[in-house]
């Protein structure tokens, strides 16, 4: 590094520049939650902001936290930039003194962060291929819950293992999983019907359906076998239609209920009770309010669809040539309707 007296001298633009580059890699290296922490910092009451300090001093040196305390306000009104070492230091020891709420927002932006998406698309042709809808889903879903966050985080991010730090990661995991499961059971009972409608639809119809989870996404696109058996034995007719049977018990996960419940047990602090308490009352607000939407979308995306399935069919008998697509949110997803038909030249009258 360049230094006063050097051959290679650095100007304050230099070191100015330097000092963004070592912000940058700090937020790069811990998912973006830079920003988060320091506006905490910068809003902690004089009590809580005496608590960090006793941190820092203990992790980092008694002059470490005399200077934190003596450039605190030339930090807060910008006129001083935080050093990336500096603040990588705040990352570790300011969210000890944050509520359970902050908490659980900084753990959410850390999960996605770093949480690899995984995107899979998948054509349906006939009934028996819902089945491998439903294990993609299913194994995205276990995915989500498997994926670790990388080790320079979780260890430098020490308060992410204990108290209610870890509380937070838990509650944020089960919650995660929970979504996943209604989705997958709504996406249960909606691929068969979307299955039939598509079948009782005509050739310029097409039809697909996303699914969003919380590790990915599944986008199916419906269509029509070849006829191509002909041309295959008896066996190799059989082994073409042996899918795997769907199973029951594939997406089995604590009901939203038992989040709440789940919390309740969790607790290591007393102090902390009601902030827990009252998250988990939420994610499971959240969750009942969700299945409860989208038993209204399901029912209202099934009549809209009927709908634009038998205008488009009135449209195609008047020989125009007619383009349209419409997307319907449903339970598990929002199912895409696109119709490209040309008129035909006749040249008789």
């Amino acid at each position: 590094m360049p230094y006063r007296g050097s051959k290679q001298y650095w100007s304050n633009a230099d070191w100015y520049q330097w000092h963004v580059s070592q912000r940058a890699a700090v937020g790069r290296n811990f998912g973006g939650i830079d920003e988060d922490v320091t506006q905490a910092f910068f809003g902690l009451t004089p009590m809580e902001f005496e608590k960090v300090l006793e941190r820092y001093e203990a992790s980092y040196g008694k002059s470490a936290a005399q200077y934190a305390r003596k450039a605190y306000r030339r930090w807060r009104s910008g006129a001083t930039m935080v050093s990336g070492q500096t603040l990588e230091r705040l990352l570790e020891v300011v969210p000890y003194v944050l509520s359970f709420d902050t908490k659980l927002r900084l753990y959410r932006k850390l999960r996605d962060a770093y949480r690899g998406k995984e995107s899979v698309k998948l054509r349906v042709s006939s009934e028996g291929d819902l089945a491998l809808v439903e294990s993609t889903v299913a194994r995205i879903v276990e995915r989500a819950k498997s994926q670790p966050l990388p080790p320079l985080v979780d260890s430098r991010l020490v308060w992410l293992a204990k108290g209610d730090g870890l509380v937070a990661r838990e509650l944020v995991a089960a919650s995660e999983e929970a979504d996943g499961v209604m989705t997958a059971q709504a996406l249960r009972s909606e691929l068969p019907r979307l299955r039939q409608m598509f079948d009782e639809m005509e050739r310029s119809h097409r039809m697909e359906h996303v699914i969003s989870l919380p590790c990915g996404k599944v986008t199916v696109d419906f269509g029509r076998k070849k006829r191509r058996r002909w041309l295959m034995s008896n066996e190799e007719q059989g082994q073409e239609t042996k899918m795997p049977a769907r199973r029951e018990d594939q997406m089995i996960a604590r009901p939203a209920k038992d989040i709440f419940e789940f919390a309740l047990q969790s607790m290591i602090n007393p102090d902390d009770s009601q902030e827990i308490v009252l998250a988990a009352q939420r994610e499971y607000l959240r969750l009942q309010a969700k299945k409860a939407e989208g038993e209204m979308d399901e029912a209202s995306a099934e009549r809209e669809l009927k709908q634009f399935i038998d205008q488009m069919r009135e449209a195609s008998a008047l020989n125009v040539s007619l383009e349209a697509s419409a997307d319907f949110k449903r339970a598990s997803g929002t199912t895409r309707m696109t119709v490209k038909k040309k008129s035909r030249w006749w040249p008789f009258g």
